[in-house]
C-alpha cells in the first residue's frame, strides 16, 4: 500500500502564499471582465506552474485517453468530447511552446488569442519583440527564484526614558537569508547577521543544510559563527516515527570541544485535523528544560497553550489567541505567567495591504516596561521598530495614549465603513451573477459532459482502489461552503476520483474552477473545496481554499 504524503510538505507550500487566496480574489474583483474567458491551462492539465515539457506531455496523454474523440464508439460521445479535447490540446500546445507560454503567463488567454491587445501597446516590431523577450525573461527569473531565493529581516530598537527626557537607538540588526534548493543535493541556507548596539557591534553567520536521507528522515546540519562565541556546529534528524507522530533530535557542540554543549529533542502528534500537541526537551551541562504545547487552528483562528519547566527560571506558561477580524486583518493576544506571578501580556494587530505587503502593530507589557512594535513585512524583507518605554507612568495612561485613536478608527470602520462596503459588494456580486448567468449555465453543461466522459474510467479506478483498500472519494463539494443556497455549491466527486493515480491525488495551486469536471458556480465569491474520502478503510476529511495545494491521503486528514 502506498504511504501517505508528509503533511509538512503541504503546509510549507501553502504557507509560501502570502495571505489567503480569497483576499486576492476580492482584490482583483473586476466587474466588467469576463472570468470565463481567462482559462487556467495549468488547471486544465492539473500541472504545477513550473511543470517541465515532459510533465505537460504526460498529463496530456492521460487526458487524451478519455477525451480524444476516437476513444469513443458512440457518435454522441464523440461530439461531446470534441470541444473539451480541443481545449486540452490547446493547453498542451501553449504550455509546451516556450514563447507562447511566456506570453500566456504574462498576458493570459487574451494575449494569445487576440494579439492586437499586445501589438497596439507597442510602437514598432522591435518593441513588440522586446516585450515578448521581457516576458520570457520574467518566466526564467521566476524559475530561478524557485531554485535560489533570499529573505531579509531588519530591526531597529528605540528606547525611551521619560524621566531623563531621553530617546536613543538601542540596537540595530539586519539578517539576510539566502537559500538554494536542489532536489538531489537538498537545501542550503546561509544567514549572515550584523548587530550594532550603542557601544559595540557583532557579526554572526549561520549555514544550514537539509537533505532527506531515507524513509522520509531528514538530516539537518549547521555551522554558526560569531565574533563573541566559539564556532558552533550542530547535527539533527527529523522524521515520522509512528501514526501522526513526528520526531526531531539535535545536538550542538563547539568545534574546539569534543563533548556536546546541548542536546534537544521534540515529539509532535496530530490529535485531529485541527489540533496538534508537542513536547520538547533541552539539556546542557548547566541547565535543562522541558516544555509542552498544544495548538488548534480552525480556519486561521488559532488557539495555543504552552507550559515550560526550566531549572534556571522555574515554571512559565502562556496562552495565545489569533482571530481574523476581517479578510485582511488579524488580531492577536497573549498572556503569560512566571512562577505563578504575572509575566506579561501582548496584543497585536496586522493588516495585509497587498498580496506581498503587510503592516503590524503590537503592545507588550511586563512588570518593568512597555514595548510598542511597528512592523512592515514584505514577501522578501521585513522591518520592525520595537520601542521599549522604561517609566513609572501608570500602565493605563500608556495604553490609552496608544490605543484610543486606533480603537476609535476601528469602531468607525466596524459600524459605518464595513456595512457600506458589504452592501456595495453584495450589489456588485448580484449584478455580476446576473450578467454571467448564461456563461455559468454553459459552464455547468460542459462540466456535466466532463463527468459523463469520465464515468467509465472512474468506475474502473474505484474498482481498482477497492481491491487494494486504496483512495476512494466519498464526497467532494466545491463552491461557497457556507452559502445559503444550493446553487452556490457543486458536486465534484467523480472529477476528483478521475485524478486519483496509485492511491494518491495531488491538486496543484491553480484555479480549481478551470479543472475538468469543475466550473465556477458563484463568480467573484470566496470558494473552497471540501473532500471526504476513505483510505485503508478509514474516513478522512479536508477543506482547502480555491487555489491551495491539496495532497491526499494525509495522516492529518484522518477523522478520529
Amino acid at each position: 500500500m502506498n504511504d501517505q504524503f508528509d503533511s509538512d510538505d503541504e503546509n510549507e507550500l501553502n504557507k509560501k502564499k502570502f495571505g489567503d487566496a480569497h483576499d486576492d480574489e476580492d482584490d482583483n474583483f473586476d466587474e466588467d471582465g469576463d472570468p470565463t474567458e481567462n482559462i487556467d491551462y495549468y488547471a486544465v492539465l492539473n500541472v504545477p506552474r513550473d511543470a517541465s515539457a515532459s510533465d505537460i506531455q504526460n498529463a496530456y496523454r492521460k487526458l487524451a485517453m478519455t477525451y480524444h474523440p476516437d476513444k469513443h464508439q458512440s457518435e454522441e460521445l464523440r461530439q461531446l468530447s470534441q470541444h473539451k479535447f480541443a481545449m486540452i490540446k490547446r493547453a498542451k500546445e501553449v504550455l509546451s511552446d516556450e514563447k507562447e507560454r511566456a506570453i500566456y503567463d504574462n498576458y493570459g488567454v487574451a494575449g494569445l488569442e487576440n494579439a492586437q491587445s499586445i501589438i497596439k501597446s507597442t510602437t514598432s516590431v522591435e518593441s513588440l519583440l522586446a516585450k515578448f523577450a521581457r516576458a520570457n525573461e520574467a518566466m526564467k527569473e521566476e524559475r530561478l527564484l524557485n531554485f535560489f531565493n533570499g529573505h531579509g529581516y531588519q530591526a531597529m530598537s528605540v528606547a525611551i526614558v521619560p524621566e531623563y527626557n531621553s530617546c536613543f537607538i538601542k540596537k540595530i540588526s539586519t539578517t539576510q537569508s539566502f537559500k538554494i534548493n536542489s532536489s538531489k543535493l537538498g537545501t542550503l541556507e546561509v544567514s549572515p547577521t550584523v548587530i550594532k548596539r550603542r557601544y559595540d557591534s557583532n557579526f554572526e553567520c549561520r549555514a544550514t543544510h537539509k537533505k532527506v536521507m531515507f524513509n522520509r528522515v531528514q538530516m539537518i546540519t549547521s555551522l554558526h559563527y560569531s565574533e563573541t562565541l566559539p564556532i558552533l556546529s550542530s547535527i539533527g534528524f527529523k522524521g515520522i516515527i509512528g501514526h501522526n507522530i513526528r520526531a526531531h533530535i539535535a545536538s550542538t557542540q563547539a568545534i574546539t570541544y569534543l563533548k556536546p554543549l546541548d542536546i534537544s529533542g521534540s515529539l509532535s502528534k496530530s490529535l485531529s485535523p485541527t489540533t496538534e500537541a508537542r513536547i520538547s526537551a533541552h539539556a546542557s551541562p548547566i541547565a535543562g528544560q522541558i516544555g509542552f504545547s498544544i495548538s488548534r487552528n480552525i480556519e486561521n483562528r488559532i488557539l495555543g497553550c504552552d507550559v515550560m519547566v526550566a531549572s534556571h527560571s522555574g515554571v512559565t506558561a502562556s496562552i495565545s489567541r489569533q482571530l481574523p477580524i476581517s479578510k485582511k486583518t488579524v488580531l492577536g493576544v497573549s498572556i503569560s505567567t512566571n512562577n505563578q506571578h504575572f509575566g506579561g501580556v501582548t496584543a497585536s494587530i496586522s493588516r495585509r495591504i497587498s498580496p506581498v505587503l503587510q503592516f503590524s502593530f503590537s503592545l507588550a507589557m511586563d512588570t518593568k516596561k512597555y514595548v510598542y512594535s511597528i512592523g512592515v513585512h514584505h514577501k522578501y524583507q521585513s522591518f520592525e521598530i520595537p520601542i521599549p518605554i522604561y517609566t513609572d507612568v501608570h500602565w493605563l495612561t500608556s495604553v490609552l495614549f496608544f490605543t484610543v485613536p486606533s480603537v476609535i478608527g476601528a469602531v468607525i470602520k466596524l459600524l459605518v465603513i464595513d456595512p457600506l462596503s458589504r452592501r456595495s459588494d453584495q450589489a456588485r456580486l448580484a449584478a455580476r451573477k446576473e450578467k454571467h448567468a448564461e456563461a455559468i449555465g454553459e459552464s455547468r453543461r460542459r462540466a456535466a459532459i466532463d463527468v459523463q466522459l469520465m464515468k467509465p474510467t472512474v468506475d474502473k479506478k474505484i474498482a481498482n482502489e477497492k481491491s487494494k483498500n486504496g483512495l476512494i472519494i466519498q464526497e467532494a463539494v466545491y463552491g461557497v461552503l457556507n452559502g445559503s443556497t444550493p446553487d452556490q455549491q457543486i458536486d465534484v466527486t467523480i472529477a476528483l476520483q478521475y485524478i486519483v493515480e496509485d492511491s494518491k491525488l495531488e491538486l496543484y495551486p491553480n484555479k480549481k474552477s478551470d479543472m475538468l469536471g469543475f466550473y465556477d458556480p458563484c463568480i467573484g465569491e470566496h470558494k473552497q473545496l471540501r473532500v471526504s474520502y476513505f483510505f485503508q478503510g478509514k474516513l478522512h476529511q479536508v477543506t482547502v481554499n480555491d487555489e491551495d495545494l491539496l495532497r491526499m491521503p494525509l495522516k492529518s486528514h484522518l477523522v478520529k
